[in-house]
């Protein structure tokens, strides 16, 4: 996703060109055909999207009350409302506690 925002294409453009040829059926003749292509309204890309710098990011926690920065950063363009999710082993059937295994005076039932 790019931050990036405006015409991309302006209308009238060339954008491609295809080079075709018909034969007759004893292929004695070859006609050839050139036929432009081009946009026919303009080509706008909207401005505000994001970019991360990952998007799988694995982070081991380490013993509390210990802390680890996450690598990870988002740039957007203009406030955006942004979403993510967590994912590791659960201890309960509605996956919303998190098992803990901290070595050393594990807490119990983060989530």
């Amino acid at each position: 996703v790019s931050s990036a925002g405006g015409v991309a294409i302006p209308a009238g453009s060339l954008i491609a060109v295809l080079l075709l040829r018909q034969t007759t059926p004893s292929h004695s003749d070859v006609f050839p055909f050139v036929w432009p292509l081009s946009a026919h309204l303009a080509v706008v890309v909207p401005p505000g999207g994001c970019a991360v710098s990952a998007r799988d990011v694995t982070v081991t926690l380490p013993d509390y009350p210990g802390s680890v920065p996450i690598p990870l950063t988002v740039y957007c363009a203009k406030s955006q409302n942004l979403g993510y999710y967590l994912s590791g082993t659960t201890a309960d059937a509605g996956n919303s506690i998190f098992t803990n295994t901290a070595s050393f005076s594990p807490a119990q039932g983060v989530g």
